[in-house]
Formats: structure tokens, sequence, C-alpha cells
């Protein structure tokens, strides 16, 4: 079934559309949550929450730009408030190098296991920045930071994966 299609259904709420949107876009979006959530029954939850704000709000897209990066942005930013309910965005400086993976990566899911090492704060903020490409003024408004302190707070996020992809590599060798 074709996007418009699929949309038109949602919005008539036909649960066989809205099933077949859920089967089209599940796996991508489970994903995007484990990256906030590295924990399968929570980014699960969060997964399940999202998709019934897009089925709730799918009269609100206009048919302006992408459909999938709509449905994305709902996606995170449930993510993003789940964060701010439970309060766990912390950033931790003492990360321990010598847990992490000690596998070598070999395809994407590989990375987002390694992305998953990171601490919570610096996770989010590299999530948000490094691959949704979020900008550093929207990360601080929606983390409730200073623009600064996103800046410091990816660049140390970058400085661990770094080294997380680092002593991977070294294990290799």
């Amino acid at each position: 079934m074709e996007e418009r299609k699929l949309i038109k259904g949602c919005k008539r709420g036909n649960r066989i559309a809205q099933k077949k949107l859920y089967d089209l876009y599940a796996s991508k979006f489970l994903g995007i949550c484990y990256r906030y959530f590295p924990h399968y029954d929570i980014a699960n939850d969060i997964l399940q929450e999202s998709f019934l704000k897009i089925f709730k709000k799918i009269d609100t897209f206009k048919g302006e730009g992408s459909f999938e990066g709509w449905m994305k942005r709902i996606c995170i930013n449930t993510a993003l408030s789940e964060l701010r309910k439970h309060k766990r965005t912390q950033f931790t400086e003492d990360f321990d190098f010598e847990q992490s993976a000690s596998f070598i990566p070999g395809d994407e899911n590989d990375i987002i296991d390694l992305i998953t090492q990171l601490p919570d704060g610096y996770r989010e903020i590299f999530n948000l920045h490094g691959i949704e490409g979020y900008s550093f003024k929207e990360i601080a408004e929606a983390m409730v930071l200073a623009e600064g302190n996103v800046r410091v707070k990816y660049h140390r996020a970058r400085k661990k994966m770094q080294a997380i992809l680092e002593k991977c590599f070294m294990e290799v060798s």
C-alpha cells in the first residue's frame, strides 16, 4: 500500500492501515528508542507510546516534507519527554573503558551497541547531534541546558566514543 493511502487510512482510524504503518516503521523506530533507552522493554514502551501519538496526531500532518521524518520527530520527542520525566540525564565523568565492548564492530547494530555504552547524558547528546542532526540550540532547549554546555558535553561524548572504538580496534590487532 502506498504511503498516501496508509496516511488516509490512519486518519480515518482504519486498524489495518495502522497495523501496516506500524509494521513498516516499528523496527527502524525501535532502534531509535533503543539508542536513548538501551533496555529492550523500556525502548519498546517508548515505541508503543510514539505510535499512539502518531495515530492520535496524524491529522496534523500537512503533507509537507517527509512523513517518515515527521513520525521520527515524534518518536525522538517521546523519548526526550520520558528522559525529562525521569530526570535520567546524568553526565558521569568516570566512564570505565575497560567495561566497554570487547567485540569488533562490523555493522550498524554493533555501532549502536557501542553507543549505548556511553553514559546516559552523553549518549543522548551524541544521538541527538551526531546521529539525528539536531542543532546544539535545539538540544539545549529540549534538555533544558545551556547551549555551551551541550557543545562541551557533545565534545566529551565524541571523545568517549572514540576511546571505545579505539579499544575495540586495538583488540583486533
